[in-house]
């Protein structure tokens, strides 16, 4: 974990040269995690959240509002 409490990697430096590149983007769309996804749904009765990832959610690149 780095000093801002992401992930590190890959790494970068922190002497100004670069900016977080934007919010992330949902990435659960293996087999397995899916299964996981749909299972934790039923689990917490929302049977209808585990077909897939968000819809309406930003794209990896854009900026937190």
């Amino acid at each position: 974990m780095g000093p801002n409490g992401e992930l590190r990697y890959p790494s970068y430096p922190e002497d100004g040269r670069w900016s977080f590149p934007g919010i992330g983007e949902f990435q659960c769309y293996d087999k397995y995690m899916m299964e996981a996804l749909k299972e934790h749904a039923r689990s917490v009765g929302h049977p209808d959240w585990g077909h897939g990832g968000p819809h309406d959610a930003g794209s990896y690149k854009q900026v937190s509002p």
